[in-house]
């Protein structure tokens, strides 16, 4: 299991963006047998707040975002496919989303770029091993 340290997205050429708050917190769970549970929460909670997300696919309620499924490793070691059977993001649900990632002992830093209102963003989100 994996805690949330850090959710930022960084659009070329604007301020980053921390649609959970600058102390997110959340658990990402990959079991070996291949599935996965991520869930995500502002910290604070701010249900009546509106969210910044800018992310095309936010999730709904945007201040906790939760999904699950299945993945599994690519060979060259540095991403995963995870096929997403349900959560709060309508737009994964049965899709299959490929994640970058680097991992640093405790340490997992996950990584995607995509674009939103012509700017590209570079999203990371920094987990460590939970004890």
């Amino acid at each position: 299991m994996w805690r949330l340290t850090r959710y930022v997205d960084a659009p070329d050429g604007a301020q980053p963006v921390y649609a959970f708050g600058g102390r997110p917190i959340g658990q990402f769970i990959f079991t070996d047998s291949g599935y996965f549970s991520i869930n995500i929460m502002h910290n604070p909670p701010t249900p009546t707040s509106a969210s910044v997300d800018i992310d095309p696919d936010a999730c709904v309620p945007r201040w906790y975002c939760s999904y699950f499924g299945t993945f599994r490793l690519m060979a060259n070691g540095t991403q995963w496919i995870a096929h997403v059977d349900g959560g709060n993001i309508p737009e994964y649900v049965g899709t299959n989303q490929t994640r970058t990632f680097e991992l640093f002992d405790e340490r997992l830093v996950i990584s995607e770029t995509y674009q939103e209102g012509g700017r590209t963003v570079r999203a990371e989100r920094v987990l460590e091993r939970a004890r």
